[in-house]
């Protein structure tokens, strides 16, 4: 129970409370707007009042303040490549070629590198869903995606971040085609907040999503589970890469945790620090142009590490679906359509379609189905006015 929840004023925590629900709806940069306009209200108002009180109303607010679990300049990542893009398609081939040693499977499976527009869901879904995020930045290798759907005061936001930024001083590791080692790298972006969500484009959300999802307290919030990868099959590389991961931070193949495909909430700071700490293999890491089984994953690094330091929070919430390619072959239709209806479920807000051309093709009107989880903006603009006007009439009424 919060101190000022007993406060002898009881029109404060009603009015904080309001706060802290108008910031899970998505528009975090109104809520702090908001509740700094309420905040110097009240002290205005506490400065009129000619009692002792007034002193108390001034802690009671300070306190409630270091309470609200404020979280200041989230932005999100997104790694995106145009498969289809002819002068790419050219690189890589050459690249595939060139290659010393046998490659992985999974490391030239061409799905990888398909676009089917997904990023398109992507952005859209955060500019609806998740418009207090300060920046987005899309890195990429010498392509810059269409955004002409998407409001100009989401298009203000977004920055376009080019390998080359990314691995500079590490050059003679371009061109890449590995999400692996692309994601090592992602912290070096200048002016990166050092609170971020990175998302696959592949990944996108489909309700109203505060940063509370994601950050609380300033620490990231995990979603995952412990798993036991004592038998593993040696062609589930990415299986191995998690591994690779735990191993690396002292944890036994056969207890570790393993974080769920989703989109991922990551510390600069960390990420910065861990690359100092393990330098070596961090630049052994991104050596690799395609996917190879000695690689770890970064995030998977990063999570295990806040999980060592008690620097992170597990969700207990099961918000988030994962879409396989294979979940067609390995469940059957009828138990991967049940899957793919989670997503109009009320409690997910995040989902992955890993290979979405595919599901196109098993399941007629599926990008329909995707357009409609992702909502339309006029849904978002309702519930914030909602919530605007319970804190105008209802609440400001009552200091009024």
């Amino acid at each position: 129970m919060c101190s000022w929840e007993n406060t002898q004023e009881p029109w404060i925590p009603q009015v904080l409370r309001v706060l802290l629900e108008f910031r899970e709806s998505g528009s975090w940069r109104n809520a702090l707007i908001s509740q700094e306009n309420t905040i110097r209200y009240l002290r205005f108002k506490a400065a009129l009042m000619n009692k002792p009180g007034s002193i108390v109303l001034h802690l009671e607010l300070e306190t409630a303040l270091s309470q609200m679990e404020i979280v200041l300049d989230i932005d999100a990542v997104i790694t995106w490549v145009d498969g289809s893009d002819p002068k790419h398609n050219q690189k890589r081939n050459h690249w595939l070629l060139n290659e010393a040693g046998e490659l992985h499977d999974n490391a030239t499976d061409t799905n990888r590198w398909l676009n089917n527009n997904e990023i398109r869901y992507c952005l859209k879904s955060i500019e609806i869903h998740a418009p207090w995020f300060r920046k987005i930045w899309i890195v990429t290798d010498d392509q810059v995606p269409e955004l002409s759907y998407l409001s100009k005061e989401a298009r203000d936001k977004i920055k376009i971040i080019d390998h080359r930024h990314i691995f500079r001083g590490y050059e003679e590791f371009l061109p890449t085609f590995n999400s692996l080692s692309i994601e090592t790298m992602l912290w070096r972006i200048e002016g990166l907040s050092d609170n971020f969500v990175y998302f696959n484009d592949d990944v996108f959300l489909v309700g109203p999503t505060g940063p509370t999802r994601f950050f609380q307290n300033n620490k990231p919030v995990l979603r995952g589970q412990w798993v036991d990868f004592t038998d593993i099959d040696e062609e589930r590389l990415h299986r191995i890469n998690k591994i690779n991961s735990a191993t690396m931070l002292g944890f036994n193949q056969s207890h570790f945790f393993a974080s769920a495909h989703v989109a991922f909430p990551l510390k600069k700071r960390v990420l910065e620090e861990l690359f100092l700490n393990y330098e070596k293999a961090f630049v052994k890491n991104i050596s690799y142009r395609f996917r190879d089984k000695r690689q770890f994953l970064a995030q998977g690094v990063h999570d295990l590490f806040l999980i060592k330091s008690n620097n992170c929070y597990f969700s207990k919430k099961k918000d988030h679906v994962h879409i396989k390619k294979d979940n067609v072959l390995t469940l059957g239709r009828a138990k991967t359509k049940k899957r793919i209806d989670k997503i109009f479920s009320n409690k997910v807000r995040i989902a992955c379609i890993n290979d979405f051309h595919a599901m196109e093709s098993e399941f007629v009107g599926f990008a329909k189905w995707i357009e409609r989880a992702v909502g339309e903006r006029k849904d978002c603009l309702y519930y914030l006015k909602k919530a605007q006007v319970r804190i105008r009439k209802k609440y400001f009424k009552r200091i009024s």
